[in-house]
């Protein structure tokens, strides 16, 4: 996830780049938690995740071959997928939670899954 397409998203300029390679995460967070944070790993993993404790996130067409909107925007490509989590203003303020701005988004990350 590049720097420029996530502070376009979120509408705000970010820091540099937080990654943990051990748990498959990057991100771009400010100091009070706004930003763009991106989880890679094994589809199954991460559905699981989402549908756990009861939650029923909502199913999301014309983006990989399977997105839940839920904590987050959960995207899969064959057997792999990512969680795009957003945070900020603009997300926060958005009518639709920022699904608009993670759904752009994720369009741009999906090639490099």
């Amino acid at each position: 996830m590049a720097r420029v397409d996530a502070e376009a998203a979120i509408e705000l300029k970010l820091p540099q780049t937080v990654e943990d390679a051990v748990l498959g995460t990057c991100g771009y967070m400010t100091a009070d938690y706004n930003g763009a944070s991106l989880t890679v790993g094994e589809w199954s993993s991460m559905k699981a995740a989402a549908t756990s404790s009861g939650h029923h996130p909502e199913v999301v067409a014309g983006i990989g071959d399977e997105a839940l909107w839920g904590a987050g925007l959960s995207v899969r490509k064959g057997d792999r997928g990512f969680l795009l989590v957003l945070g900020g203003p603009a997300i926060d303020h958005a009518p639709d939670r920022g699904l608009a701005k993670a759904k752009a988004l994720s369009l741009k990350i999906l090639p490099n899954l």
